[in-house]
């Protein structure tokens, strides 16, 4: 063997090792990348099935094996503003701030999905207080012809934050028609119906919603439509439907009361009373004391209609609604002099009060009825009736 040979095959053995390390290092970076595209493909397929969280922790993972991937840091930011724009979630300032960076990024580099990222803005914007700039990125998203249902349903949920419920209207109803399955949107354009006291059409609409999405807020908005529109019985059994599916049902005010009353009207009124004394337990607004007692009246039950009424009373004083009703229920239990002197209480506090006028004439009348009364057989006329539910929470 020359020189020549030995030096050849030397040089050979020392590259050798060299070539091993690059073969290493493509199939490392081939690993990788077969990596990242499994944790970006999973978080695609839980993006589409509406599952943000764990599309959120694919992304992630793909990013902390490849902080660089294109893919995943457009999958990530496409999902918070999936996240933020399905209402899953309410935006502190802070975050707002940081996801407007986010989307406006994102929008610049991936065109596509422009939409998810102009309502995202849209609604950060809000969080943020600049009403104007909001605006304008709902009007962006909803530009195109080829707008969304979830894009329009977005800036007609912006309209009614706005109390416009014209433009909101228009543009749940656009929402709507886009989308027939979009139960969110018939739910919004429901109440924006209800709201404008078109009780017919807001029953259409959250009748549909019912079967289309699951929990109580689709069925209490329905028997609210129903409770404005004093159709009872269809309401009564709404909201029965939303006591079913609710998951704590005794620490909701609001579904208690409306129950009540409606159980009221229709003469049931030991259901009645049961629905208000849970509401009492954890509403302690006078109000639903009053219905409490009205309930009691209504099954005769005076004794503890008055104890309820005594309570509104104390609480207000100026409750002239309170004191009649209360004079009522101490005349059946044989307290003439007491209601006589409630009534008379109410007209020392309405002196020189003009708005409690109205409240003055119906508390004289009353006591001009038990003039000379001896006991409980003259009673104030009138059978009492509950007050209307307060308006629903939105």
């Amino acid at each position: 063997m020359n020189q020549t040979t030995t030096i050849a095959i030397v040089l050979g053995l020392l590259l050798i090792p060299n070539a091993i390390v690059s073969m290493s290092t493509i199939s490392k970076s081939g690993a990788t990348a077969a990596m990242v595209e499994t944790h970006t493909r999973a978080g695609e397929e839980a993006l589409t099935a509406e599952k943000f969280e764990r599309a959120e922790a694919a992304f992630r993972m793909a990013l902390s094996i490849d902080s660089t991937s294109e893919a995943g840091q457009q999958g990530l930011a496409r999902t918070q503003a999936h996240r933020i724009t399905s209402r899953e979630e309410s935006v502190s300032r802070s975050d707002a701030i940081s996801l407007g960076y986010i989307f406006e990024l994102a929008l610049k580099n991936d065109a596509k999905h422009a939409e998810v990222y102009q309502v995202g803005l849209g609604l950060v914007t809000t969080a943020l207080g600049d009403k104007e700039g909001a605006k304008a990125w709902f009007d962006k998203a909803t530009a195109s012809k080829s707008a969304s249902s979830a894009a329009w349903m977005a800036r007609g949920n912006f309209e009614i934050g706005q109390k416009d419920l014209t433009a909101a209207s228009a543009s749940l109803a656009k929402a709507v028609a886009l989308d027939d399955k979009n139960g969110k949107a018939k739910l919004g354009y429901g109440i924006v119906l209800k709201r404008q006291k078109k009780y017919a059409e807001a029953v259409a609409q959250l009748q549909k919603a019912t079967s289309a999405l699951p929990g109580p807020k689709a069925w209490y908005e329905l028997g609210d439509s129903f409770l404005r529109d004093s159709k009872f019985e269809p309401a009564y059994n709404a909201f029965v439907s939303a006591a079913k599916v609710h998951p704590n049902v005794n620490k909701e005010p609001s579904l208690l009361k409306r129950l009540g009353v409606t159980a009221y009207r229709l003469k049931k009124y030991q259901e009645a009373i049961g629905y208000l004394t849970q509401a009492t337990q954890v509403d302690k607004d006078p109000e639903v004391a009053l219905n409490l007692g009205i309930a009691y009246q209504g099954a005769g039950n005076h004794t503890s209609a008055a104890q309820q009424l005594s309570k509104v009373v104390q609480q207000r004083p100026a409750h002239a609604e309170a004191r009649a009703y209360l004079m009522k229920s101490l005349v059946q239990i044989n307290q003439i002099d007491a209601a006589r002197k409630i009534g008379r209480q109410y007209l020392v506090l309405a002196q020189n009060r003009p708005a409690m006028k109205p409240g003055a004439q119906i508390i004289t009348n009353m006591l001009g009825q038990l003039k000379g009364a001896p006991s409980k057989t003259t009673r104030p006329s009138g059978k009492p009736q509950p007050q209307a539910a307060p308006p629903a929470a939105q």
